[in-house]
């Protein structure tokens, strides 16, 4: 699976998960919190339902896909720079996916992802980041060699403004 076939799949699988997550913890709230009471009494390590879960999700799931789905998420976004036809809240929903996912309580799991919004920030922010500089430059190269420095800075600007509107859109 690759491409949006990729990206369908998985924003359905989150829903999915989400769902099933908030029914299961409803279900298992009272002996969580009168368990989790107890454990923390005598020591345990034990770990509420819902982060076991989570942790099951970034470790088998997210983590072996992330390059992929990051990829691809950036491929929709140039799609859409490109002014091809991309629903913008395919892309949301993609985006929502790696805010959502917080494995904040996992030893298991490297503490740059347990950050709030670590995963969104180390998984997706800096590709996207590297691909909005990259499209900046691709569109204003050919105003740099012809050394028109005003028409430059117009179009830099332009091309800002237009990124910040996508950011919010998107993002």
């Amino acid at each position: 699976m690759e491409g949006t076939e990729l990206l369908s799949y998985y924003v359905e699988q989150w829903k999915n998960f989400v769902f099933v997550s908030k029914l299961i913890k409803g279900i298992f709230q009272t002996l969580d919190d009168k368990w989790i009471q107890m454990e923390i009494q005598y020591g345990s390590n034990y770990k509420p339902l819902s982060d076991t879960m989570i942790q099951l999700w970034y470790l088998q799931l997210f983590k072996p896909l992330s390059s992929h789905l990051t990829r691809n998420i950036i491929n929709l976004v140039d799609m859409r720079r490109n002014d091809q036809t991309v629903e913008d809240n395919f892309i949301k929903n993609l985006v929502n996916a790696y805010y959502e996912l917080r494995p904040e309580s996992m030893p298991e799991i490297v503490s740059i992802y347990r950050e709030p919004l670590g995963v969104y920030l180390n998984s997706f922010e800096g590709p996207y980041i590297q691909s909005v500089i990259r499209h900046l430059e691709e569109k204003t190269k050919h105003l740099l060699d012809k050394k028109d420095v005003c028409a430059y800075i117009k179009a830099i600007s332009s091309l800002i403004e237009i990124e910040e509107q996508q950011g919010k859109t998107l993002l």
